[in-house]
């Protein structure tokens, strides 16, 4: 019987058991599974319910014989990703191209090309590599260090090809941690496993579950209270937090702020640099320079002037890491607000004012160096104030 061409394969619609698919169970890849019918517990036959069937399994295996020796690959969620790996196996045999080293040691044990922890190992050389080329930050390289760790914990040496959906969902089962730390780790393992991918060393990146993650509503503050704060910080650390309040730039911006951005003439600041950690990258956060405007109360709090060097100092040193946030944290208790981050009294706050007076989300996104719509509408609060005119009206009007 002749096999028809794996391409055209995709392009029918899949029934098991009908004449032009039942070359399939003929080829010597074949596509097993190790699941029950769901409905009655029987066991499926050529991937069909002998009771129910229009019931179908959801996860295969491959199975084939090569020279005396049994190769078993597990690990696909879809029956489009076994016929493709099936196929791929098939025309490796065929042409006398089949390593049979590539999916079974010696031993019987993974192999460590499709071993975990050697993986990744691999995978966080490369970031650490993409990090000194300034393609992520080093504050985005300790965190994906950090996570590794985590990863390293639970799947240690597990075959990459075998981890599926239900894996990684054991593995959020087992941290300790938030909806959004949860989070944030799938997004850096999900970039691992799309890697293995493109490196075929895996024939697809596996389903991840879905994660519904609350996200908090932005905390931000009136400029009156602003003005409170400030007023409980040290003389010589209020520029920086009133430049933070007055552009909305990032704190790891400001501190890398030097005179050779600020162009006085024609009255424009240029947002080229950035402190990730203790380390000054020539490049911010969205990977783009921005230019926001020079403005007279900024002009104000630039004044004097410098020549050199960075803007805001301590002793002609620029501002560490933790520095603002400890200045910032005393101010805020002082005054009663806890709950109100640097982020949130300045940036957030920034951007909250100017979208609650009128001002169009684009031009905030512009202002903030935002490379996505998205990320800005998170600062589109109602307008209590504009709320209760709306609402007196009209209740002026009822009487």
């Amino acid at each position: 019987m002749r096999k028809p061409n794996l391409t055209n394969f995709y392009d029918c619609s899949y029934h098991l058991g009908t004449e032009n698919n039942s070359f399939w169970f003929d080829m010597r890849v074949k596509i097993k599974t190790r699941q029950v019918c769901p409905v009655c517990g029987a066991k499926f036959i050529n991937l069909s319910c002998p009771k129910h069937s229009k019931v179908k399994p959801s996860i295969y295996y491959l199975y084939w014989n090569y020279q005396g020796m049994e190769f078993k690959l597990y690990g696909f969620d879809s029956l489009k990703s076994a016929v493709a790996k099936a196929g791929a196996i098939e025309n490796e045999i065929e042409t006398f191209t089949f390593k049979p080293e590539f999916y079974k040691s010696s031993s019987g044990k993974v192999t460590r090309r499709y071993q975990f922890s050697p993986l990744i190992d691999k995978w966080i050389d490369r970031r650490k590599k993409d990090s000194a080329k300034n393609i992520i930050s080093p504050a985005y390289l300790t965190k994906n260090i950090q996570a590794v760790e985590k990863f390293k914990t639970f799947f240690n040496n597990q075959d990459v090809r075998l981890i599926r959906k239900d894996t990684i969902r054991d593995f959020l089962y087992s941290l300790d941690c938030g909806q959004k730390t949860q989070k944030n780790l799938l997004t850096i393992l999900r970039v691992f496993f799309a890697e293995l991918a493109e490196d075929n060393i895996i024939h697809s990146v596996p389903s991840f579950p879905k994660i519904k993650h609350q996200k908090p509503s932005v905390k931000w503050t009136d400029e009156e209270t602003q003005a409170r704060i400030v007023n409980e910080i040290p003389m010589h650390h209020r520029p920086i937090i009133l430049f933070l309040m007055a552009t909305g730039c990032r704190p790891q911006e400001a501190r890398a702020l030097q005179w050779e951005d600020v162009d006085f003439k024609n009255e424009s600041i240029t947002i080229r640099n950035a402190f990730s950690g203790s380390v000054f990258r020539q490049i911010t956060k969205g990977k783009k320079e921005r230019q926001i405007p020079l403005m007279q109360e900024v002009k104000e709090i630039l004044h004097p002037r410098g020549i050199t060097g960075f803007v805001f100092n301590v002793k002609g040193q620029p501002y560490k890491e933790n520095r603002i946030g400890k200045v910032w944290r005393r101010a805020r208790a002082k005054v009663g607000l806890n709950d109100l981050t640097l982020y949130g009294g300045t940036r957030h706050s920034k951007a909250s004012q100017l979208a609650n007076s009128g001002i169009s989300l684009w031009l905030v996104g512009e202002l903030l160096g935002h490379s996505e719509k998205k990320t800005t509408e998170k600062y589109a609060h109602g307008n209590l104030d504009a709320l209760r005119v709306a609402l007196s009206d009209k209740k002026r009007k009822v009487k």
